[in-house]
């Protein structure tokens, strides 16, 4: 019983932690970057259906990280790579 009492206000502090150090997040330290969106989109969207399917070899393609410094896919040749891809709607 005391463990999970224990655990259970662990878990608790933790999550306030958490909380309040993301209120004391300081954005305007922040790279402009981060905070800027696109006025155009900067892709071209495929048409429904096409696209690679599941176990293809990835295009070659760059990307610039929240720092500015551009990554290259080929870069990471021999490793392994997850790719996360998201879109919100505005």
């Amino acid at each position: 019983m005391m463990n999970k009492l224990i655990n259970g206000l662990s878990f608790v502090t933790l999550i306030a932690v958490t909380l309040i150090g993301f209120s004391c997040l300081d954005t305007d330290t922040l790279p402009e970057n981060i905070l800027t969106i696109p006025e155009e989109p900067t892709f071209d969207p495929l048409p429904d259906g096409d696209g690679l399917s599941i176990g293809e070899t990835a295009p070659a393609f760059s990307l610039p990280d929240a720092d500015g410094n551009l990554h290259s896919l080929s870069g990471y040749d021999g490793k392994k790579v997850v790719l996360v891809f998201f879109a919100t709607s505005t």
